[in-house]
């Protein structure tokens, strides 16, 4: 028997969306489409993957211009309402300076990664705007606090990935993949050891690639790290 999905609340979260457009100042939302229909038609989307209470509100604001925007550029025409949002959040983080990975929106909205990316692609070529990659960097302080780290280690996780940004083999991986592995192997290097089954619960990353990217950094910086 299907599972029947709790009732939404559609007008009252359209409402409040509506409500955080309007209060953004110079916001000018296209005249040809209709924002409450459209808006309509993807709140049960946010609501259900629970990322609204996530997200900051310069990014929801930023992700829903950007949506309506490409909505009205015919771009969920054969991709759906459901890819454009969701591509549309991946990229307002990235503008925003609050990345998230695809694999975490793709997980949350349940939809496919591959098809999140295609249509990032579509809409970013439809702006003409050149794609604001995300740098291991930019992860550091979202997955430390994740995990809870202390300064010491947030600033030594920083200069490791300094370091072996000249590794290609290294930064060929997700930039979260990098950020997660340096949090790690700084808290290693300061003597404030974190779990690694931790971080694997917290994160999400596999605990193999854990292990494989910390080494491959470690065995590039010369480091001495005892296995956990």
């Amino acid at each position: 028997m299907e599972r029947l999905e709790p009732e939404i609340d559609k007008d009252e979260l359209v409402s409040s969306f509506l409500g955080r457009l309007k209060r953004y100042r110079g916001l000018r939302i296209p005249e040809n489409i209709s924002r409450e229909e459209n808006l309509n038609r993807i709140a049960p989307y946010l609501k259900r993957s629970g990322m609204l209470a996530e997200l900051p509100d310069n990014v929801i604001i930023d992700a829903l211009k950007l949506y309506l925007d490409s909505v009205s550029r015919g771009i969920s025409r054969g991709r759906g309402c459901l890819s454009v949002l969701a591509a549309c959040i991946l990229i307002a983080s990235r503008r925003q300076s609050n990345p998230m990975t695809l694999k975490y929106i793709a997980k949350s909205m349940h939809t496919d990664a591959s098809r999140i990316w295609r249509t990032e692609g579509a809409i970013m070529k439809n702006m003409k705007t050149s794609n604001i990659s995300a740098r291991p960097m930019d992860f550091v302080e979202r997955y430390a606090d994740v995990l809870n780290v202390d300064n010491d280690v947030r600033n030594e996780a920083i200069s490791v990935i300094q370091k072996v940004s000249g590794e290609m083999k290294i930064m060929r991986k997700a930039p979260s993949t990098i950020a997660i592995s340096a949090i790690y192997l700084a808290s290693e290097r300061l003597s404030k050891h974190l779990v690694q089954r931790y971080i694997v619960k917290k994160t999400g990353i596999t605990e193999v690639t854990l292990i494989r990217t910390y080494k491959e950094m470690a065995n590039y910086l010369s480091m001495s790290i005892n296995d956990t």
